[in-house]
C-alpha cells in the first residue's frame, strides 16, 4: 500500500546528485534582462541562521525544509518594482515541500516552461532545490511582462534536477488530485492536524512525511499521512512518542501494540498503524474505522 523500498531509495540518490548539481551560487541577473530595467542595490544575501533578518513570521517552515542560502535582488524601472528571491533548499524534495505548502492552488502564467504558479502580484517558481519568488508588491500591471521576463532569465542556466518521487509512495486509489503535500516536522504538521506538542512524530528535520486528501465510496473526504523512518526501530519510536505525548483532547478508543483509533473534539475518527518502518495516519474519517 504504501509502495516499494526503492521509491525512497532512489529519492535518497537523487538527493546526493542533486546536491552536487546545485552547489554553484546563485547569481542574479544583470541589469537590463528587459529594456529599461536595473538594479536598485547590490543582491543581499541570508545565510541559514539568518533568515529571521529577512523574513518577519514564517522562517520556521523554510528552516524545517531545510533552508540553506537566500538571494535577494530588487529592480526598478521608474516607479515600477521587481524583487526576485531564491531560496536555496538541500534538497529537491524539500523545495517541492516548500513550493506544494506556498503554492496552493496552481494558476500558470503563460511563457514559463517550469512548474509554477503565480498572479499579478507573485511568480513562485520551483526548480531542482530552488524555491524562487518574484514580487510585484503593488501589482501593477505594467510591471507583470517583466516578471515572466525575469524568471526566464533567472532560469537560463539552472539545472533541472532529477523528478521527486517522493509522493509516488501515496496511494493513488481515492485520491483528491491537487491535495499532495510533504512536511518534514510540526510547522507543516499542523497544517494537517494537531496531534501534540513539539516534534510529536519524530521526523528531527529528516523524515519526509506525505499527505493528501482522498474521498471515501460514500463521498466523504478524509487526509492520509505517510512517514517513513530510517529502519523500524526509529519508527517505533515515534509511534511511542506520538501514544505518550497524544494531545489530551484525542480520546484513544482502541489500542494494541501496532497502533490505536482515537476520536477528535469534533467527533470525527482518526487512526494511526505502524506498517514495518512506515507509519501511516487517517484523520477526519467520519465513521470508526476497522482495525
Amino acid at each position: 500500500m504504501c509502495g516499494p523500498r526503492k521509491v525512497l531509495l532512489a529519492a535518497a540518490g537523487a538527493l546526493l546528485a542533486a546536491g552536487l548539481a546545485g552547489a554553484q551560487e546563485f547569481v542574479p541577473p544583470a541589469d537590463g534582462f528587459e529594456p529599461g530595467w536595473v538594479k536598485a542595490e547590490a543582491a543581499r544575501v541570508f545565510q541559514r541562521g539568518e533568515l529571521f533578518n529577512y523574513i518577519d513570521g514564517g522562517a520556521e517552515l523554510f528552516l524545517e525544509f531545510g533552508f540553506d542560502r537566500l538571494v535577494v535582488q530588487t529592480y526598478v524601472k521608474a516607479e515600477l518594482e521587481l524583487t526576485l528571491e531564491v531560496y536555496r533548499l538541500d534538497s529537491p524534495e524539500s523545495a517541492l515541500g516548500l513550493y506544494l505548502m506556498k503554492s496552493g492552488q496552481e494558476t500558470p502564467v503563460r511563457g514559463l516552461g517550469v512548474r509554477h504558479t503565480g498572479d499579478r502580484f507573485q511568480l513562485t517558481i520551483l526548480r531542482g532545490r530552488l524555491f524562487i519568488h518574484i514580487n510585484n508588491a503593488d501589482g501593477l500591471p505594467d510591471a507583470v511582462p517583466a516578471m515572466t521576463a525575469l524568471a526566464r532569465k533567472a532560469l537560463a542556466g539552472l539545472p533541472e534536477g532529477p523528478r521527486v518521487s517522493l509522493l509516488d509512495s501515496l496511494p493513488k486509489k481515492n485520491i483528491i488530485p491537487g491535495t499532495e503535500r510533504i512536511f518534514r516536522g510540526p510547522y507543516g504538521l499542523q497544517a494537517f492536524f494537531t496531534f501534540g506538542p513539539g516534534d510529536i512524530l519524530q521526523q528531527n528535520r529528516k523524515v519526509f512525511g506525505l499527505a493528501a486528501d482522498y474521498r471515501s465510496a460514500e463521498g466523504d473526504t478524509y487526509t492520509r499521512l505517510l512517514l517513513r523512518y530510517p529502519d523500524v526501530p526509529a519508527a517505533r519510536a515515534a509511534l511511542d512518542n506520538l501514544q505518550a505525548n497524544l494531545d489530551p483532547y484525542l480520546k484513544v478508543e482502541d489500542s494494541d501494540a501496532q497502533g490505536f483509533v482515537f476520536r477528535d473534539f469534533k467527533n470525527q475518527f482518526g487512526s494511526v498503524e505502524l506498517k514495518t518502518d512506515w507509519i501511516e495516519i487517517l484523520v477526519d474519517l467520519p465513521a470508526r474505522p476497522l482495525r
